[in-house]
């Protein structure tokens, strides 16, 4: 057994180094396919976001994590869907994935997807030529195997495609990951190798192809012995310590009418620490309802005008586990216009199935 579980390790590790992966330090809108970091699930939403380190027999998290699934989400199916401002933009971001453990593979299925919404279009004159839509789709396959007790080693392969009006592209990505996973003291520490891939096709006949949001992350979970809280810590961009896309005054250069009065050498520091970060935290108030907390520091940075936040970065919301299924809702302030707002339902279809049959 331990022959095996060393050789499928060695197999993963293979896949790593052999997959054609093109990558670079990425910023925050100088990427293609940037959809596919947005959240995948209520819970995740309400905790700030990009969270690879939650165990809890949650399917969705298996999007963001290979490595997470175990024997005890087989069966599991999830289905998610987030609207940001949707009865004046048509917006919709959603995702579904299904679980299911073949001997000690431990496999599953998903889509995740954006859809634009409906937009008017116009020539160069002003002309109206009628409407056109725009969306995004990530096909996701991967597996999980238990390469030494308590390590479980994650590879999921996602092939991409976008369409924006008449334009389209497709793309492949990877993600490899391992996670430790110590049920008896709930805790969970995750690592993963995230959006590792290129563009197959480009969006024009003479475009060049265009970098991909690559991303190298490390969290951790733990529930406290003797208090009804889970404390989750995420780090995100492990490649690229400076992840402000704002440079103007770090530059050298000064705005119109502006002295140049450039941060200090500390507060660039810490600024830049501060943006990998994400943190959250569950209150399991009972066995059958939830509530979770989440900040992006990131976010609250890059999405505030003026002096006031407006609580941008800061998410919350609740789970209630019922006899079949569980409903999740999770609300995230996104920028000072507003938030968006998650719904998830998971249920055990295995377990619906021999219900019925019986």
């Amino acid at each position: 057994m331990l022959y095996r579980k060393m050789a499928m390790f060695r197999y993963i590790l293979v896949l790593i180094f052999c997959s054609p992966i093109i990558v670079f330090a990425q910023l925050g809108g100088s990427t293609v396919y940037d959809f596919v970091n947005t959240s995948s699930s209520a819970h995740e939403h309400a905790l700030g976001g990009g969270i690879i380190s939650i165990d809890n027999g949650d399917v969705s998290f298996a999007l963001k994590n290979p490595a997470i699934l175990d024997s005890t989400y087989s069966g599991k199916f999830s289905a998610s869907w987030g609207s940001l401002h949707v009865l004046q933009t048509e917006m919709g971001v959603g995702a579904f994935s299904y679980a299911h453990t073949f001997s000690d593979i431990h496999s599953f299925v998903g889509m995740q997807f954006l859809n634009y919404g409906k937009f008017a279009a116009y020539s160069e004159s002003g002309i109206s030529e009628g409407t056109f839509f725009a969306s995004e789709y990530e096909l996701i396959v991967g597996a999980s195997y238990e390469i030494y007790p308590r390590i479980f080693a994650g590879y999921s392969f996602k092939p991409v495609f976008s369409f924006l009006e008449s334009y389209s592209s497709i793309g492949i990505l990877n993600d490899f990951a391992v996670s430790y996973k110590d049920k008896e003291h709930e805790l969970t520490a995750s690592f993963i190798v995230k959006n590792a891939g290129f563009q197959i096709t480009q969006y024009t006949e003479h475009s060049s192809r265009e970098p991909v949001p690559f991303s190298v992350d490390v969290g951790v979970s733990k529930k406290l012995a003797h208090a009804p809280f889970r404390f989750t810590f995420t780090y995100q961009g492990l490649h690229d310590f400076d992840l402000s896309y704002d440079r103007v005054l770090e530059d050298g250069n000064t705005l119109i009418n502006q002295e140049d009065q450039g941060p200090t050498k500390f507060d660039t520091f810490s600024r830049n620490f501060l943006n990998h970060m994400h943190l959250g935290a569950d209150l399991l108030l009972f066995k059958s309802l939830n509530a979770h907390v989440g900040y992006n520091f990131r976010k609250a940075y890059e999405m505030t005008s003026g002096a006031s936040n407006n609580g941008v970065g800061f998410g919350f919301g609740m789970s209630m586990n019922l006899s079949y299924f569980s409903v999740s809702y999770g609300l995230s302030k996104q920028h000072v216009a507003g938030a968006t707002h998650y719904f998830t339902c998971t249920t055990n279809i295995e377990n619906v199935y021999n219900t019925i049959k019986k």
